[in-house]
């Protein structure tokens, strides 16, 4: 199997977006968990001021009553930061849904600290009259106000644990996805790697060289591949610049070296030229012909030969060493042609897809004859809805005749 370069880092990149994403919503769980902090800091810092006031006594009643007013201040004072730091409890807010309860119950503890401060100034007044039922009173209002103290101390302590929760799964989640993507990508990248050494290698010529991505194997083919033969205009397409019929004979006939025993012959044709061609300008469909067929030429090897022999199909004569390899060659021209998107002037995009006829020529055979095979056999997979290159034993299937 072989990897798209493109492909690789297109996922590296979402990998990277994805983690980032992961890493913003850790970043706001904190935000949000330093908000609830504060919070829960303002409530120990009401029950010390709390603690401060009962400790006061009424030996000096004057100075007591100095540093209860600046008590009362602050505790009036860590109510209001208390709203301050709800309202940057994004996490409670948005995601859990805390804030009408928690502002009920800060409305509840206001009603609770005027019980208390009105209590604890009524103890602290200079006046000795009822002074143990005032005691008593204020003794009260002190413990209903320490009361809901706690129970909103217990409230944050379960939804800090909910968050607490949650950054635990997003953290598992990031480390998860961090080792697996690092797994990953070491080896496709190691893949790309490899190749580009190869590629920079000095003996690209040699035999066996496997390539692990489509990039790496289409530059050894663009580097490999047999030059257009340009000699006489009476063999060459016009419209695409490669062989016509009379071009891909001549070709075969004078073509030289042998890399391989198997000789094979593939006559493809483009399954819906013909609706592009009647939907589009013919200067586009020209085009089109002309790209498809630099596409079949990055396969053509210095033994092969290439044509344009009709309207909408192609030739691509293969000298391989074996069936197989002729037969995944001209396989992996019907999948590139596929997975190709043509663009159109108005910046839609144009597929195609490519049938093809696949037949190992025979020595009893000429090429002409061969080609007019491979076309009867190319019948079999446009009959089975085109996409397809066909070989001899599909025909045979099929019950056509041949």
């Amino acid at each position: 199997m072989r990897w798209s370069i493109k492909t690789i880092f297109n996922n590296l990149t979402k990998i990277l977006l994805l983690l980032s994403v992961i890493l913003g919503v850790l970043a706001v769980i904190m935000f949000s968990f330093n908000a609830s902090i504060s919070k829960v800091d303002l409530l120990i810092h009401q029950k010390a001021l709390i603690k401060e006031a009962y400790a006061l006594g009424r030996e000096d009643i004057q100075l007591s009553n100095i540093k209860l007013k600046s008590i009362f201040n602050n505790l009036k004072f860590d109510i209001t930061k208390m709203k301050d730091a709800s309202a940057l409890d994004i996490l409670g807010n948005y995601v859990y849904s805390y804030a009408p309860e928690y502002a009920q119950d800060l409305e509840a503890l206001s009603l609770q600290q005027m019980r208390y401060i009105e209590a604890a100034d009524t103890y602290y007044d200079q006046s000795i009259e009822n002074l143990e039922p005032r005691l008593k009173a204020y003794e009260t209002a002190q413990a209903e106000y320490l009361g809901k103290l706690l129970e909103l101390e217990g409230k944050h302590l379960v939804y800090e644990s909910q968050k607490l929760t949650l950054i635990q799964y997003a953290v598992y989640l990031a480390f998860l996805i961090s080792i697996l993507s690092t797994l990953w990508f070491t080896r496709r990248l190691s893949f790309i790697y490899n190749d580009l050494k190869t590629l920079y290698s000095v003996d690209l010529e040699s035999k066996g060289r496997m390539f692990l991505t489509e990039e790496a194997e289409m530059i050894t083919k663009r580097m490999s591949r047999k030059p257009t033969a340009t000699e006489n205009p009476a063999f060459i397409d016009p419209v695409t610049e490669i062989n016509n019929y009379k071009g891909l004979l001549n070709g075969f006939a004078n073509r030289k070296g042998n890399n391989g025993p198997i000789l094979a012959v593939c006559v493809f044709s483009l399954d819906n030229f013909k609706e592009i061609e009647n939907r589009y300008k013919k200067d586009l469909a020209n085009q089109i012909l002309k790209k498809i067929a630099f596409m079949f030429s990055l396969y053509e090897q210095h033994t092969d030969v290439l044509g344009r022999i009709d309207y909408d199909q192609f030739v691509l004569i293969l000298n391989r060493s074996t069936k197989d390899a002729a037969f995944k060659d001209c396989e992996q021209i019907r999948k590139n042609i596929e997975e190709t998107k043509f663009k159109a002037p108005k910046g839609e995009t144009i597929s195609l897809t490519v049938s093809g006829g696949f037949v190992v020529k025979t020595p009893n055979k000429q090429i002409d004859e061969t080609i007019v095979h491979a076309k009867e056999i190319l019948t079999t997979a446009r009959a089975k809805g085109g996409n397809k290159i066909a070989q001899l034993r599909d025909h045979a299937e099929s019950g056509l005749k041949h």
